[in-house]
């Protein structure tokens, strides 16, 4: 009884391991993508922070960041928006 209970620990451990090891799913790869409306946010801010509106740009790299967050973009895209904010 001890063995079998073992074991199955010892599979589900397994099973996870496998998940978590697994390529992305579809699911999740589309969370990943982003909208035209999101790029048009981005190259907005930039806009704005050559034209010197630059409350108006940061509220636009804030979004954008938040968004880029919320979607598990890669971690480099937020560094880079991090560093123009």
């Amino acid at each position: 009884m001890v063995a079998v209970t073992l074991l199955q620990r010892a599979l589900a451990r397994a099973a996870s391991i496998v998940v978590m090891l697994s390529p992305l799913s579809d699911v999740t790869q589309q969370q990943l993508q982003l909208t035209d409306k999101d790029n048009q946010m981005v190259q907005m801010a930039f806009r704005d922070f050559d034209l010197k509106r630059l409350d108006d740009s940061d509220k636009e790299f804030t979004a954008a960041i938040k968004r880029w967050k919320n979607l598990h973009r890669p971690r480099d895209e937020v560094v880079s928006l991090l560093k123009a904010r």
